[in-house]
């Protein structure tokens, strides 16, 4: 991950947005500082945590208001196997929330960050004169609570349910892995791409003292929320 520059950015529209939270904010401007010059951020939640003094789950919910404001997107990153690499975050522009072009804040006055950065990468390496996009490669997840945030997305249910099964795995003395870790979600996307499914063989895995996950007979594809007061009382024997 490239080194954040000397200064961040902070245009009106996310400075006076009500909707988020104010360490979200400041969270939008050290995005902007660490984007490198494809318009994009690698760094992981445990880099912003650690930065912040915060939790994981935090940083992540700080991502999550961002991304429904429509400042950022996020781009999760895999292998060929299908297991997650990495995340880019994206600046991009908000369309519900245009700045005016007689502000001092404009884009046009000041070149705050209201340009989809992801489009204008795109672009420029598809007339590049080889038309071939130079990656530079992702920062890999450091811990396995960031595979699964970088999974799991907005789904807070289904990260739960991961982070429940890592904890338990924990409590057995089988610690998991983030190699692991990777191989659990990749393990999920094959068996199934349903969301519920995938929380109930979380689910499953947690009741049985697995350490991973397995299918579901048919009798047994119960709503996860229904499940969860079990995997509470399953952690505690």
């Amino acid at each position: 991950m490239e080194g954040p520059n000397y200064y961040a950015v902070l245009p009106a529209s996310v400075r006076y947005d009500k909707r988020l939270r104010p360490a979200a904010r400041l969270l939008y401007a050290e995005i902007t500082a660490l984007c490198n010059k494809s318009g994009y951020c690698s760094a992981g939640n445990a880099y912003f945590a650690e930065l912040y003094d915060a939790s994981i789950k935090t940083v992540q919910g700080w991502i999550t208001q961002l991304v429904k404001g429509g400042y950022i997107s996020v781009e999760v990153l895999r292998d060929e196997g299908g297991q997650v690499t990495g995340r880019r975050i994206w600046i991009a522009g908000n369309p519900a929330l245009p700045l005016l072009k007689n502000e001092v804040t404009s884009p046009e006055n000041r070149g705050d960050p209201h340009l989809n950065f992801k489009e204008y990468y795109n672009r420029k390496n598809i007339t590049s004169k080889n038309n071939t996009p130079i990656v530079p490669k992702p920062e890999e997840p450091q811990t396995v609570e960031e595979v699964f945030a970088l999974y799991a997305g907005e789904d807070a249910a289904l990260c739960d349910a991961l982070n429940d099964l890592a904890a338990d795995r924990k409590d057995r003395r089988e610690t998991m892995t983030v190699r692991a870790a990777q191989r659990l979600v990749s393990r999920l996307d094959k068996l199934t791409k349903d969301r519920l499914i995938k929380i109930a063989m979380l689910e499953q895995a947690i009741l049985m003292g697995w350490k991973t996950v397995y299918p579901l007979k048919e009798d047994e594809r119960e709503r996860p929320e229904a499940a969860a007061p079990r995997r509470r009382e399953a952690r505690e024997l």
